[in-house]
């Protein structure tokens, strides 16, 4: 028997961080396709129920579109159970509605779900010393959080569990409960920001022949992305260029990607690298620019030098000890020394 272990949808995101409002509605439609999408799949594969461990919505006040959409959604899949246990950002969001017969909520007990091959027990506010399971039965555990906070893992061992189907953390990680059980966070279907980089999907698990196992699914329509570009040796517009340029190849247009410059500058040189981006921007679904390079500043190599820059860089580096502040005021003033105007 077949089941699909997803968590943290957050449907309904505002998505609205750095992304202009266009891209952000377009992103927000996205999430919801991909739930839409996980579910074709599940009728598709065969799988008997899905479980939702945990924030399936961003928030409690959810807009009508994305309670519909998904509890249509949920309808119109009737071959499919959803087995949902909401999280801390979707408590108690679907209280009131009309919900549809294949979409079953676990609660603040322990809440079980048996289907023959296995029996999926869960609850939003986990007493793991309460959690009675049979050993002779292949158990899904579906809990939503983090280990020593929201539940602790090391009370769940020799509970009889052979899967625990975790929510909270977006990337997918795996480990063991004890020698029967695993332990697994499916990850977010869709990354939102650059916290959550990389493939994103679902697990799908099989339970046949005594134990269960699971595989990563993909399913991210885009990838978010985050790449440097080492612009120690790019001192001019063209090189600064080819270094961005060079860091975004293979990188496909249609993710959500940031660039971000590394390496160290002498004071005084001139970043294009904001220009550059703006230009490149046009081609991707989305692209920023982050700057962490430093500027390198050797007292020694001013040591001898009796211009009015060497002074005054001499003067900045005795006196200010923060480097970002110390670079901040270098670079302006060397702006004013050529007479730039300062914006």
């Amino acid at each position: 028997m077949k089941f699909i272990h997803c968590a943290d949808l957050h449907l309904d995101a505002v998505m609205e961080s750095g992304m202009p409002p266009k891209q952000a509605a377009e992103r927000r439609s996205e999430l919801l396709r991909a739930f839409s999408s996980l579910a074709a799949f599940a009728k598709g594969e065969g799988v008997r129920a899905v479980i939702i461990a945990g924030d399936l919505f961003d928030r409690c006040n959810v807009s009508q579109r994305a309670r519909n959409y998904f509890l249509d959604t949920v309808k119109s899949t009737p071959e499919v159970d959803f087995l949902l246990l909401r999280g801390n950002h979707d408590s108690r969001v679907l209280t009131g509605c009309d919900l549809p017969e294949n979409l079953r909520l676990f609660g603040e007990s322990w809440t079980s779900f048996d289907y023959s091959d296995a029996v999926i027990t869960g609850s939003e506010a986990p007493d793991e010393e309460s959690l009675s399971l049979d050993s002779e039965r292949l158990n899904i555990v579906v809990l939503h959080g983090a280990d020593r906070q929201d539940f602790c893992l090391s009370a769940l061992s020799g509970k009889g569990i052979d899967y625990l189907a975790l929510g909270h953390y977006h990337s997918f990680s795996s480990g063991r409960i004890d020698s029967r059980g695993e332990w697994c966070y499916s990850g977010c279907p869709e990354g939102r920001g650059f916290d959550e980089c990389g493939e994103k999907g679902f697990l799908l698990l099989d339970a046949s022949d005594g134990e269960i196992t699971h595989t990563f699914i993909p399913s991210s329509v885009r990838q978010v992305v985050s790449v440097d570009a080492d612009m120690t040796a790019a001192e001019s517009l063209s090189a600064q260029r080819e270094a961005i340029v060079s860091a975004l190849t293979g990188i496909d247009r249609k993710n959500i990607v940031r660039v971000n410059v590394t390496g160290g500058f002498e004071p005084g040189r001139e970043k294009y690298y904001r220009s550059i981006v703006d230009g490149l921007a046009p081609e991707f679904f989305y692209l920023e620019l982050t700057d962490s390079s430093k500027m390198r500043i050797d007292p020694a190599d001013y040591a001898g030098d009796i211009s009015l820059k060497g002074e005054f860089i001499r003067l900045v580096t005795e006196n200010i000890t923060d480097e970002e502040t110390r670079g901040r005021i270098i670079t302006f003033g060397i702006r004013a020394l050529r007479g730039e105007e300062l914006t």
